[in-house]
């Protein structure tokens, strides 16, 4: 076939192309049958499919996806050690940091989930889930006082946030703030009579 390519005009592939080539679609069908065996439940293939993939070339999603995986498994050490590299590799992607804090959050390690949601509030002040995450690390770390702050920031951006209101009137409580804690009941009542 490289002699009738030549022969009317055309290039002929170098070695190196093919090898380029051939590396690009295993590394497309290893990434797509993991997130098929994602969508399926099967997560240990899925895992093995996205680590594949990786070993033939570093992709920002495949990891996100590795990340998602190991995080539905349960192995918490792993989806964070994805998502720490998933940092490194783009400190301004504010998804990485919302996992990262849902991750840390699960392991208990409040300070870490703080550190994420004050970065993702540097990058995006008018993120709401971040200061909510924020405030769930506070509430973490026996701090009602800053959780009912961050919280009330989290509101002022989103108004209908339930599970502001909910965690709020909580912490209010742990306050002794009853009457401040039962407006915010109340908002929720209000909005979700069946709640």
């Amino acid at each position: 076939m490289g002699f009738f390519r030549s022969f009317l005009g055309g290039k002929s592939e170098t070695a190196e192309e093919q090898r380029e080539k051939t590396a690009q679609k295993k590394f497309e069908i290893f990434k797509f049958d993991g997130m098929r065996a994602q969508r399926m439940g099967r997560m240990d293939y899925a895992v093995k499919c996205f680590t594949e993939a990786l070993a033939l070339q570093e992709d920002f999603e495949t990891r996100g996806y590795l990340a998602q995986t190991y995080l539905r498994m349960g192995k918490l050490d792993e989806a964070r050690e994805e998502l720490e590299f998933m940092i490194k590799a783009e400190p301004t992607h504010t998804d990485s940091y919302l996992m990262l804090c849902n991750v840390c959050y699960m392991q208990e390690d409040y300070a870490a989930m703080a550190q994420a949601a004050e970065r993702v509030i540097q990058l995006e002040a008018g993120n709401a889930a971040a200061h909510y995450l924020l405030a769930k690390a506070d509430d973490g770390q026996g701090n009602p006082l800053m959780c009912v702050a961050h919280l009330t920031q989290a509101l002022m951006l989103k108004e209908d946030y339930t599970e502001a209101r909910l965690l709020r009137a909580e912490a209010l409580l742990k306050m002794g703030q009853y009457s401040e804690a039962d407006d915010d009941l109340q908002a929720v009542l209000s909005a979700d009579a069946d709640n």
